[in-house]
């Protein structure tokens, strides 16, 4: 009975043992203190009457009993300490199992990461592959491809998928998206190479919108599409055409030639300068491909477009001709343009001797075909033009007057200029805030009476005088300061010398009389825009794509960018829309007035031609 409870005792301690290891180490201490009260108590118990034995029993069995009690407690602390350690080891060997397990884990899981992302990378080369296997691009091609579909600006490219949809759109819709900076279009067209299946709906999207009635998003779209790389890559797959043999795309070259022809007749038309030797170039090949395509291939190419091909081939020829004999006939100008006397910008805006000395001043031929070389040129040449169209008037009257100043009857009346015969200087005179000289301009009374000065052209405010008492081998100049009826009947005027005139002293002594010329082309109009163009420069020059460099696509004002409905007779106008736009009858216009209208209000330079009912 003894040795049964002493077992079951070991037991017990045992499984108190197995728990307290398993435990984390604030639960196993606590435990561990009530597991030892526990056992005391237990001993106490158990073994009450050993102790009472050993104090009323013989000393022999106390010796031997107590022996035996103590050889069985080192026993039990024995099998206890050896399940410790054997509970001990059978924990850490599932810690080390659970950590092997986890790290086991997290390698397979990175294997498997890496092995997606090669088949993933492995996939998507081979798809880039598919895609170049009709134009035998190289690896090293490939790859420069996939790095120009990341825009530098970080803007999305536009993909296959959002062109697709455009074409399913209006054309309004189709304009404003390609125009859009943020739309990824221009990023598309940069992107180098591109794919043949993008290139020929890009062309598609283009072919749609070539009609559109809002012109100035047509020219913003083409000006930025049709550019000499564009037209690279558009010469690039006509020449890859004839190693084309998918059988879906095949079929949709037709579609292309038709397309990209079309676009061809409405660009030169558009932008004539775009007829260079590049675009011949592109038309040479595209018609090589297209012959190719039908003889070879065995595609269905019409002979209409072997026709149309060869109308814009002519066209661009013919206009490459026409611009190599105007750039030859600037160059045979050279020798003049390098015999220039004088830069235009040292010509006084008044006249001088020599300009009356010189039946053939110095004159720059006018560019009337093509475009000028820069700002410099087109400024030297109007100026020198415009200023002889004020001078030649006067040198022609002057030379009138001498050849007929010998004559016994000598004339009055001249074709370009008036002349006053005797004229005299009275004395000096203030008009408001200048200082100038009154004169008598009719001192042999040879004038009519009755002219009306208060409707009169002569002596206009600013208008140019000429003096000379020699027949004109020297002169003065002077403009008219003041118009005052009382002082013009009585046949006084005020007058000033130029600046920088050397005005003789012997001007106001009695009986000396000049000869005054009047110039019949007013000299105040002509100072004025003589001296804006010798103001004007390369960096401060208005509208130069139009005036200088000929550039005939014209954009809408800039002022309409932001705001573009205005009320015009009571109608709510957005301007740029054609449909918005009411009739001719509607705002009390003819045809031609009404397109003229429009055409001053929607574009940033327009020339309209005078029209006599305009009013």
């Amino acid at each position: 009975m003894e040795e049964g409870k002493k077992t079951i005792s070991e037991n017990f301690f045992s499984l108190l043992d197995n728990l307290q290891s398993t435990s984390d180490g604030k639960k196993r201490d606590g435990f561990k203190e009530r597991n030892e009260t526990s056992k005391s108590n237990f001993k106490e118990k158990k073994y009450g009457t050993s102790t009472n034995r050993v104090v009323s029993g013989c000393d022999g069995s106390i010796e031997k009993e107590t022996a035996n009690t103590q050889c069985e407690e080192a026993g039990v602390k024995k099998r206890r300490n050896n399940n410790k350690t054997e509970n001990c080891g059978r924990v850490s060997s599932i810690n080390i199992r659970k950590n092997n397990d986890h790290q086991r884990n997290r390698f397979d899981n990175s294997e498997r990461i890496q092995t997606i992302g090669k088949e993933f990378r492995k996939t998507s080369d081979g798809r880039q592959s598919l895609e170049y296997s009709n134009l035998n691009e190289s690896s090293e091609d490939r790859h420069k491809h996939i790095q120009s579909r990341k825009s530098d600006k970080g803007c999305n490219i536009m993909g296959y998928k959002t062109l697709e949809n455009l074409l399913t759109s209006d054309t309004s819709v189709i304009l404003t998206t390609l125009a859009s900076p943020r739309s990824g279009f221009q990023e598309l067209l940069n992107s180098r190479p591109l794919r043949a299946d993008l290139l020929m709906l890009i062309v598609c999207v283009l072919e749609k919108v070539k009609d559109s009635e809002i012109h100035h998003l047509k020219i913003q779209v083409f000006s930025q599409a049709f550019t000499p790389e564009f037209f690279d890559e558009i010469k690039r797959f006509a020449g890859l055409i004839c190693i084309e043999d998918k059988p879906d795309r095949l079929k949709s070259i037709e579609a292309f030639f038709m397309n990209i022809l079309y676009l061809f007749e409405m660009l030169i038309n558009l932008f004539p300068s775009m007829m260079n030797e590049k675009l011949k170039s592109v038309m040479v090949t595209l018609r090589m491909s297209m012959k190719n395509a039908k003889d070879v291939q065995g595609l269905t190419v019409k002979e209409c477009l072997f026709e149309q091909a060869k109308i814009i081939t002519d066209q661009i020829e013919s206009y490459i001709e026409n611009s190599k004999k105007v750039e030859k006939e600037q160059q045979s100008d050279k020798g003049i343009e390098n015999k220039v006397p004088n830069k235009f910008r040292d010509l006084p805006l008044i006249p001088v001797k020599d300009d009356f000395l010189s039946d053939k001043p110095f004159l720059r031929q006018n560019v009337v075909k093509g475009s000028y070389k820069d700002v410099e040129q087109y400024l030297d040449i109007q100026f020198r033009l415009l200023r002889e169209d004020f001078i030649a008037p006067i040198r022609a009257g002057i030379y009138e007057y001498i050849e007929n100043v010998s004559t016994p009857h000598m004339k009055r009346k001249y074709t370009s200029v008036k002349i006053y015969p005797k004229v005299q200087f009275q004395y000096p005179y203030k008009s408001r805030d200048t200082f100038g000289f009154l004169i008598n301009f009719d001192c042999d009374k040879k004038l009519p009476r009755n002219i009306n000065w208060e409707w009169n052209k002569r002596f206009m405010v600013g208008n140019l005088l000429l003096f000379s008492n020699d027949h004109f081998q020297t002169f003065y100049l002077a403009t008219v300061v003041e118009r005052d009826l009382k002082h013009l009947q009585q046949r006084m005027l005020c007058v000033t010398f130029i600046p920088g005139t050397e005005v003789p002293d012997y001007i106001f002594e009695p009986g000396v009389f000049f000869v005054m010329a009047e110039s019949e082309v007013y000299y105040e109009a002509y100072r004025h825009v003589l001296a804006a163009l010798k103001l004007m420069t390369e960096s401060n020059f208005p509208m130069k794509q139009y005036i200088v460099d000929v550039d005939t696509a014209c954009f809408p004002p800039v002022y309409l960018v932001n705001k573009s409905t205005y009320k015009i007779s009571g109608f709510n106008v957005n301007v740029l829309e054609e449909e918005s736009w009411p009739s001719p009858n509607e705002l009390s216009l003819n045809p031609s007035q009404h397109q003229a209208f429009k055409s001053a209000l929607t574009n940033d330079f327009v020339v309209i031609q005078y029209l006599v009912d305009l009013g």
